[in-house]
């Protein structure tokens, strides 16, 4: 927390300024979840990996409902083999 009261984003800045992708923002137009304001969970990737990722999504359902603290989130990648 920055004086107790908000929260710091330095270090997920810091990655984005280093040049990585948030996959979260990137998909989230065409996410199968809405959007949500509060997220512990972020992916980053490359510039250069970005296009072979092909979703990237919040796990919205009964078991992380029931079981975890927070909206996991998961990434598809394409086959390129």
């Amino acid at each position: 927390l920055v004086d107790d009261k908000a929260l710091d984003y330095q270090v997920q800045q810091q990655i984005l300024d280093f040049g990585f992708k948030d996959t979260g923002k990137a998909f989230q137009s065409v996410s199968k979840n809405p959007p949500t304001r509060s997220r512990i969970d972020y992916i980053y990737v490359s510039k250069d990996l970005l296009p072979g990722v092909t979703a990237s999504h919040f796990i919205v359902d009964a078991f992380t409902a029931n079981h975890s603290d927070h909206k996991p989130m998961m990434m598809e990648f394409e086959n390129t083999k």
